[in-house]
């Protein structure tokens, strides 16, 4: 079963300098920041967007400015689900420290998922959730084949159709 501490992506920066633009963002983009208000060290953090973490959290976390289409979003609350305090060697980094792909827990476009993109399910949820072999494996296989059947006659729904499907295929 998708647990449901998955779906709080919790408590996310305000005003981080760095690359994740409060505007533009990039998704996906990690770097290495200290916010002293909550965590005694350095840590990971990856820009998503608000509306991704609204979406997941069923709208109790956002952007601490809620004005922001992006912000970052710590490792220890993706991690541990520890909005403050000690930061964990595996989530630890050191000031200036260059990103490297094994520092992200998932690829990068697993943290503002399109909509459009059915390898989702499987790239990054089951990544998340480890369900494969489990009694909840089904989710995943369900999730990919609907997202699948809606692929198959994408281009017979007009645009707001298309915009509908890649809103649903998030939520399956």
């Amino acid at each position: 079963m998708v647990t449901k501490s998955y779906f709080y992506f919790i408590l996310f920066l305000p005003c981080v300098v760095g690359e994740c633009d409060r505007d533009t963002g990039p998704c996906g983009v990690t770097e290495c920041f200290l916010e002293s208000l909550y965590y005694n060290e350095y840590q990971w953090g990856t820009c998503i967007t608000n509306a991704y973490m609204q979406e997941k959290s069923a709208g109790k976390y956002s952007c601490r400015d809620r004005t922001s289409t992006y912000c970052y979003y710590q490792f220890m609350l993706e991690l541990h689900e520890m909005e403050s305090g000690l930061v964990y060697d595996d989530c630890k980094c050191e000031k200036g420290q260059e990103y490297t792909q094994y520092n992200l827990p998932l690829p990068s476009r697993c943290y503002s998922p399109s909509g459009s993109d059915c390898s989702w399910y499987q790239d990054c949820l089951e990544n998340k959730c480890k369900c494969n072999g489990t009694e909840d494996d089904y989710a995943v296989a369900f999730a990919t084949k609907f997202c699948n059947l809606y692929s198959q006659s994408y281009q017979d729904f007009s645009q707001e159709g298309q915009q509908w499907i890649d809103a649903v295929r998030k939520c399956l």
